[in-house]
């Protein structure tokens, strides 16, 4: 070819198609590079849709020679796709493109691939080793033995000068497919060319290579140069390589080609402390399948083992796997903490972040702070085969030794903080409208609050690095800061500083205290990140700020600049060079105070410690603000002392107590450090010192003592002096003594050693006290007590003004005054005068209404001085007039000057009462105040002159006015006594009609002629208008003349004195005229408070609080088995009264009853009081006699006592606490409660009298029938016990079926209707009961007699030997509320032996007479036996029992029974209390009767026999002393039956002396079983045995027996004849 000639290069597929092998058409190309010949081609083409490129020769190409060139990559574009046999075909042209060759393609031939498989695996991290480089080429050559493939890389990555031999397996270093494995490989010193020869002699032409290179034998770390690593691959001979089979073939990258995306965010990042997860996020590279495992390595910044997790044990908890959601079964820790491994169940893509959280359990304490720690990740097979290596990009983390979470300014709780700041290193990315979310445990922040952040501190909210125009908000219930970004200037991984910043955004401090731990949170809204620190930032709410400030002026006077004012302090935080210290002066109220000098520049002050000289200062604040610069360290463990000088102070203002001032410091922006703090750094400014004399300031009286408080503006050394001097000569004069720190010394300094002296000057008038101590501290304040004539003299006569001069400092170096004339101490008359004392009741043993005081201060006093009450007697001696020492007491009632008083104190065991003054009491007019009920006590012991001293204090309780007690005295007087008489009663019952009324008392004070003594009543119980002299019984008033005496009400009495009465006269009078004057009462108890005065209401002096007229309790039986003689009651017995004063622990109610109805034996039993006031109270119950029993308070009245005077108050009996009832009497029985406060067994006072049980009845009589006969008639007779209502119902209930139902009563033959009773329906209303509906009131103790007739009518045959009747009263259906008895025989083997004596057997009475003087046996069950000795009587068909003697049947003797001699002689007089008064009895063989009476139960050993020994009241009297009747009982197995005693009533009527005389024995059964087995006098008579002829005998009366055998033994003569001659009595 020719210059100028072309060659045209035309690019064809297999099939002769054009192929785009080229670059574009754009009609120039990129010239070839002609080596054979040499040329330099100077333009090229490319056409035909890149398939043709021409270019034009520049000089001879021969044609006898293989012409070559190259084009190069500038003219080629994008391979086709991948396939074989493409073609490049070559044609020749002239100039003017007419072809000179034809195109030839033979050998032009290649084959596109689809793509070169170059890859890494393992890390491909820069500095890490890959696990493996694979290297796969399709191979266009045939290789030969010993021809060779060379591998260079761009980068050095293969291990330097290796030389060794393949292997075809994977366990060797460099594994070569379809090569055998004797090739060899070798690498170049560079690291840059690894060459591999074919050694095998029978390796047939390779169509592919496949080589792999694993591991560091061959494998370098891969070079810091991240980017591409190109490797260039060419094969054939050794030193004549083929041209380069892919040029530009295996672009490796050295990045992250392994787990991508790895994010860590830990639940907590304190060193130290466990976190509570940690959450990793990554993107494998490669695909996971199930059994594939994770491995999480932990690292220091520096790359070494972390100790993250927890003990290398084997296995540990395993993580929770988010996404993919799977559950992982095993998880191991190895690598001493360091590494975390666990097998995925599932599979896990690479085209998606995986997500898994490792738990606490699986988790360690987290290294020492520090930041970069991180955890990588990589991946790989069940074989552990690294798949993908190691990454941590992105995965590291900060641990913080603290967190950077701090206050500024105050911290404590309810005050402001100035500011908060968090500084947080920030982990994630935060993009635009990323938030920010600190969430406090505490209320801290300002609630709903949403603004916009600045980056300058000058904005509520400052945030670093992220622009001002970021927004925030807080909830409503300012626990939750957000801050939104919204800059887009945002950059990434910067630390956050985040401040907060006044009230806009930050709350007062909450309340409580402790610590305020901050959770904060990042990212997209509504997806934040798990928790940053979810531990720190620990903000602990306490005293954050400077502390120890102490305020040392010098001088305290309002209206005096202070000589300096020193400050200590001790900054929270250390302070620096070029940073600032603020004082601020504030007064009490918390307003500015101008203390410090005119706005500016001012005097610097001197700082002691540390020693800085400081440069500059400033006055601000009008005055109030005094600001300097420390010029270098100020340490925050010791205190910091500086002064500020005269020259920056002001005039000190008014004079208050607590001005302050406030330290506080700043940085060198003025930004606040410590928030200000006042603790100790108070001081007052004073008008005047506090010099004060203490007792007598009168001219002539040497002082009690003399107090100097003086403010210290100095420093006081060993040696310094204190010197005061007076104006006038009022210190002994030469003393010289030490000084005492207790009050007990003539002087005492507080503050100031022991070991300080003293003395006097000769004149009296300079007194000066030397500081001894070493060890004496900078002083506050002095504080000299001097007392007493060691060093005080009695005061000149110079009465006025004393001066005090007060200076302090070094002997003969004294600084100026401090007080140069201060001090003014007046000698004048300083006690308060014009004291009275009133009393509201004056009467001993009870507490007065009110005390009323009057009195004038000398000295007026000012809002928190003291008035100190001290009550003593006549003799001068202390007593005990108000409340408890109870620390606090009820406040008086102050009425002049009007003051409300809110705090009073009572001290001294009683006898001190001490006011606390809320406002000024002037010394210009009288103060009265009048002292509560409550907070006085009873009165002491009746007497005379008893006294109120009045002294005043100031606030520190020192005395500013002596005692005084003119006209302060009074009188206590005797208890005044009130004894009402009702009529027809002993006791004035409420209710009842009370016929007199004797009251006396003592008068306290005289009564001028015309005053008024007044009775006023708390009931109503008087009639109106009465003039009360005019009555029958009237007793005027002993030693008083009685104008009028009149009833002004119907509760009101008025007495007007005609003449003066002194004070402490007995006034004794006696109201009478029953129904005329009193109505019946209306209330259980009766008072009248008694008063003395001149008014229209007599009402001025009051006599006595509650002078008892009348009062009564009441007692009911609620549940009774019974009131019938004999029998016990089942109780219990309800007891409400009301106590005349609080009750306490220890107090006893004592009950008294006239009959002894207690059980002895009863064991003590708690019982709760019931009523207002007494809820809670436990009375303990125990019966100490048959007549007496008490409640003691054991629990629940502690202190003062509990229920007032008029609560009433229930107690219980219980219902096992009764012994047998005594002998039926009238009258019931009587109660009586008395109060024994101190269990001494002395009552002080009667509580309540009332009426305890209902009339005991006898055992209703009944008319017997025989055992299953039919009843034709039932006679029946009972006394009511209480009073039974028209309307009401007796009921009888039979034990047995015995009555025809649903018969009327009242229409049978032989039916007697009830006497004393109207019936309105009788009839029985079952088979064994009947019911008697009363029409009209039938009376308590009336005798209800009645007969039922009607036989078969009526009664059906008896089943039982024994029938018995239950009586009950009542207005209920059943007729059930009141049992009268509980066994009524109606029919059986029974009877009675009265006194005649008489006996009863199935309704038929025999009377009989006993033999004289000897016992008989009257009757003899098979267990007792018992003999009669008869009484004769005046005549000799007269007898009554006079003796009973009980045995066993065998003669063992169990008790003999007498009437006592002369028993019914005794009157009221001599009768003996608790002693047998009727009977003598004398148990078992007793030489000696029985001496006390007392309820007692006797069990004779061995017999089976029980004796019972009691009294009971019995109105009226069977005798005719008191009411009451002694008896025996006696019960056995077969028999029951009781003695008593009883006069002669029915035989003399009408002769007492008679009575008396023949006294006797009454007997009756009350219960007998097997009868058939008796024997004796009375079962004869019976007819239950064959009677004898000696009982026969008995029926017969003595007159007519001796009249037959007068008759029996006439004789007549033998010759008689004709019976002329009279009768003559035989010789026989």
């Amino acid at each position: 070819m020719a210059n100028g000639e072309k060659v045209v290069c035309t690019a064809k597929t297999s099939g002769g198609a054009a192929a785009a092998v080229f670059g574009s058409d754009t009609g120039t190309a990129t010239v070839p590079t002609f080596t054979t010949p040499s040329l330099t081609i100077s333009s090229a083409v490319i056409s035909g849709s890149s398939s043709v490129y021409t270019f034009t020769v520049t000089g001879a190409v021969p044609n006898n020679a293989d012409a070559v060139f190259t084009i190069p990559s500038g003219a080629l574009g994008n391979l086709p796709s991948a396939a074989a046999d493409y073609e490049i075909e070559v044609a020749t042209t002239d100039s003017s493109d007419y072809r000179i060759d034809d195109p030839q393609t033979s050998g032009g031939t290649f084959t596109i691939v689809a793509a070169p498989t170059i890859t890494w695996t393992g890390s491909v991290n820069a500095g890490n080793v890959p696990a493996s480089l694979r290297v796969q080429v399709s191979n266009p050559a045939i290789l030969a033995i010993n021809d060779i493939i060379e591998i260079t890389a761009s980068q050095v990555i293969f291990a330097a000068s290796v030389s060794a031999t393949a292997e075809s397996a994977s366990s060797g270093a460099v594994t070569a497919a379809l090569i055998n494995d004797a090739s060899t490989y070798q690498t170049n010193p560079g690291g840059t060319v690894l060459t591999m020869t074919v050694l095998t002699a029978t390796t047939s032409a390779i169509s592919a290579i496949d080589i792999v290179l694993s591991t560091s034998a061959v494998m370098a770390a891969l070079p810091s140069t991240a980017g591409a690593v190109t490797l260039t691959v060419k094969m054939g001979t050794s030193g004549s390589l083929q041209t380069v089979v892919y040029q530009n073939s295996g672009w490796l990258t050295i990045t992250n080609t392994a787990a991508t995306n790895v994010a860590v965010v830990l639940q907590g990042m304190d060193a130290g402390a466990t976190p509570n997860s940690i959450q990793v996020t990554f993107r494998p590279a490669t695909a996971m399948s199930s059994g594939d495992k994770v491995v999480c390595t932990a690292k220091t910044p520096g790359g070494a083992a972390a100790a993250v997790f927890g003990s290398d044990t084997g296995s540990a908890t395993v993580p929770t796997v988010s996404t993919p959601s799977m559950t992982i079964t095993v998880a191991v820790i190895s690598g001493s903490s360091s590494v975390y491994t666990f097998a995925v169940a599932g599979a896990v893509p690479n085209n998606a972040d995986a997500v898994f959280t490792i738990p606490s359990g699986a988790l360690g304490s987290l290294p020492s702070a520090g930041a970069n720690y991180k955890i990588e990740v990589l991946t790989t097979n069940s074989n552990d085969y690294v798949v993908d290596n190691a990454q941590s990009s992105g995965g590291t983390f900060t641990i913080v030794a603290a967190s950077t979470v701090t206050w500024t300014g105050s911290s404590n709780d309810g005050q402001q903080p100035y500011s908060l700041r968090m500084q947080v290193s920030n982990p994630a990315l935060l993009a635009l409208n990323d938030i920010i979310e600190i969430t406090a445990s505490q209320a801290i922040f300002t609630t709903s609050v949403s603004a916009t952040a600045e980056s300058a501190s000058s904005g509520a909210v400052a945030l670093s690095f992220i622009n001002g125009a970021s927004t925030y908000e807080t909830n409503a219930g300012g626990t939750v800061f957000t801050i939104t970004i919204l800059s887009s200037t945002v950059a990434a991984n910067q630390p956050l500083d985040l401040v907060l910043a006044g009230s806009a955004v930050l709350a007062t401090v909450p309340s409580v205290t402790g610590a305020v731990t901050l959770t904060i949170k990042m990212g997209t809204s509504g997806s934040l990140q798990t928790v940053l620190y979810q531990k720190a930032g620990w903000l602990t709410i306490t005293n954050t700020v400077t502390s120890n400030v102490a305020v040392s002026p010098q001088g305290l006077v309002t209206g005096v600049v202070p000589g300096s004012i020193q400050v200590i302090f001790r900054p929270a935080t250390s302070l620096s060079n070029g940073e600032k210290i603020v004082c601020t002066a504030k007064a009490s109220g918390g307003g500015a105070a101008v203390v410090f000098g005119t706005d500016g520049t001012g005097t610097v002050p001197t700082f002691a410690t540390p020693s800085l000289t400081i440069a500059t200062a400033t006055i601000s604040g009008s005055g109030s603000v005094f600001t300097f610069t420390v010029t270098g360290a100020v340490p925050n463990n010791a205190d910091a002392d500086f002064t500020i000088a005269a020259g920056a102070l002001a005039v000190l203002p008014a004079a208050a107590a607590n001005y302050e001032i406030e330290v506080s410091t700043t940085d060198s922006s003025d930004y606040v450090i410590d928030d200000p703090q006042t603790s100790g750094g108070t001081f007052t400014v004073i008008a005047a010192p506090t010099i004060t004399w203490t007792g007598s300031a009168n001219d002539g009286n040497a002082p009690v003592s003399l107090r100097i408080q003086v403010s210290n503006p100095y420093l006081l050394a060993i040696n310094d002096i204190i010197e005061i001097t007076a104006s006038q000569a009022i210190f002994t004069t030469s003393v010289s003594a030490t000084a005492e720190s207790a009050s007990s010394g003539a002087v005492a300094a507080a503050q100031i050693n022991d070991a300080s002296t003293y003395e006097t000057n000769a004149g009296g008038t300079v007194f000066t006290i030397t500081v001894l101590t070493a060890t004496t501290s900078a002083l506050a304040a002095v504080d000299i007590t001097l007392t007493g004539a060691p060093v005080l003299a009695a005061l000149p006569s110079v009465t006025g003004a004393v001066t005090m001069t007060i200076k302090m400092g070094t002997s003969g170096s004294l600084q100026a005054p401090v007080y140069q004339n201060s001090g003014w101490l007046t000698i004048t008359n300083t006690v308060v005068a014009n004291v009275v004392g009133q009393l509201g009741g004056y009467v001993t043993g009870v507490t007065p209404l009110y005390i009323t005081v009057t009195f004038r201060p000398a000295t007026a006093m000012v809002s928190g001085d003291k008035i100190v009450c001290t009550a003593k007697d006549s003799g001068g001696s202390v007593v005990a007039l108000f409340g408890s020492d109870t620390g606090t007491a009820t406040v008086p009632t102050f009425t002049t000057p009007s003051l409300t008083i809110t705090s009073a104190t009572i001290s001294g065991s009683s006898t001190v009462y001490t006011v606390v003054l809320p406002g000024a009491v002037p010394n210009s007019a009288n103060a009265e105040f009048s002292i509560p009920a409550a907070a006085l006590t009873t009165l002491p012991a009746a007497a005379t002159n008893y006294e109120i001293e009045i002294a005043t204090k100031d606030t520190n309780d020192y005395i500013v006015d002596d005692y005084s007690t003119s006209g302060g005295t009074f009188t206590i007087i005797p208890t005044p006594t009130a004894n009402p008489v009702a009529t027809g009663k002993l006791r004035a019952d409420y209710g009842s009609q009370i016929q007199s009324l004797a009251v006396s008392f003592q008068t306290p004070q005289p009564i001028a002629s015309t005053e008024k003594i007044k009775f006023t009543f708390d009931q109503t119980c008087i009639v109106n208008s009465v003039d009360l002299t005019a009555q029958s019984g009237y007793v005027a008033p002993s030693g008083i003349t009685v104008n009028n005496f009149l009833s002004t009400s119907t509760n009101i009495l008025e007495m007007t004195v005609g003449s003066n009465i002194a004070a402490g006269v007995t006034i004794s009078f006696t109201i009478a005229g029953g129904s005329n004057v009193f109505t019946s009462t209306s209330a259980p108890t009766a008072t009248a408070l008694a008063t003395i005065g001149s008014g229209a209401t007599g009402a001025e002096t009051i006599i006595a609080k509650s002078i008892t007229a009348w009062m009564v309790g009441t007692a009911a039986l609620t549940s009774t088995g019974g009131l019938v003689t004999g029998t016990t009651p089942s109780g219990p017995m309800t007891l409400q009264f009301t106590p005349i004063a609080n009750i306490v622990n220890g107090d006893a109610f004592y009950v008294y009853s006239d009959d002894s109805i207690f059980e002895e034996h009863k064991a003590a039993e708690n019982v709760n009081g019931v009523g207002t006031g007494y809820t809670g109270i436990v009375f303990t119950f125990s019966v100490m006699s048959g007549t007496r029993a008490k409640f003691l308070v054991a629990s629940g009245a502690t202190g003062a006592g509990v229920a007032p005077a008029g609560n009433a108050l229930t107690l219980t009996v219980p219902a096992n606490s009764f012994s047998l009832l005594p002998l039926p009497y009238a009258n019931t029985m009587d109660f009586t409660i008395d109060v024994d406060s101190s269990d001494d067994g002395t009552a002080e006072h009667t509580v309540a009298y009332f009426n305890g049980f209902p009339e005991i009845i006898v055992a209703p009589v009944v008319v017997p029938s025989v055992t299953g006969t039919q009843i034709d008639t039932l006679a029946v007779s009972f006394e009511t016990p209480v009073l039974v209502a028209n309307t009401e119902i007796i009921k009888i209930t039979f034990d047995q079926a015995c009555l025809v139902n649903s018969v009327d009563l009242t229409s049978q033959t032989g039916y007697v209707a009830p006497s004393g009773v109207t019936v309105t329906s009788f009839q029985t209303v079952s088979t064994s009961a009947m019911e008697l509906v009363v029409g009209a009131d039938v009376l308590k103790g009336a005798t209800v007699s009645f007969t039922l007739g009607g036989g078969s009518s009526v009664f059906t045959s008896t089943s039982a030997s024994t029938a018995t009747a239950f009586t009950q009263i009542g207005s209920g259906a059943t007729g059930a509320e009141t049992v009268i008895a509980t066994s009524v025989s109606a029919w059986a083997s029974g009877g009675f032996a009265m006194s005649d004596p008489v006996t009863i057997w199935q309704g038929k009475k025999t009377k009989f007479w006993l033999p004289p003087d000897q016992p008989t046996v009257l009757l003899e069950t098979p267990d007792l036996r018992l003999s009669a000795t008869p009484l004769p009587g005046p005549t000799q068909d007269l007898q009554w029992f006079e003796s009973f003697i009980i045995e066993t049947p065998h003669g063992q003797r169990v008790a003999k029974i007498n009437v006592k001699p002369h028993a019914l002689d005794a009157n009221r007089s001599h009768y003996r209390h608790h002693r047998f008064n009727q009977l003598d009895i004398w148990l078992g063989n007793a030489d000696l009767p029985l001496e006390m009476l007392r309820s007692q139960l006797y069990e004779i050993d061995g017999t089976g026999i029980k004796l019972a020994v009691s009294s009971s009241r019995h109105d009226p009297p069977r005798f005719h002393s008191i009411p009451v009747m002694e008896h025996v009982y006696v019960e056995s197995q077969y028999i029951v039956f009781a003695v008593v005693v009883s006069h002669a009533g029915t035989e003399f009527p009408g002769d007492v002396k008679m009575q008396a005389r023949y006294a006797h024995l009454d007997w009756f059964t009350v219960d007998m079983l097997g009868i058939e087995h008796y024997a004796g006098a009375l079962p004869e008579i019976w007819g239950v045995q064959p009677m004898s002829a000696e009982v026969e005998a008995m029926l017969t009366a003595p007159s007519k027996r001796q009249l037959a055998e007068v008759h029996a033994h006439v004789c007549l003569p033998a010759d008689s004849g004709n019976c002329t001659a009279a009768p003559q009595p035989c010789s026989a």
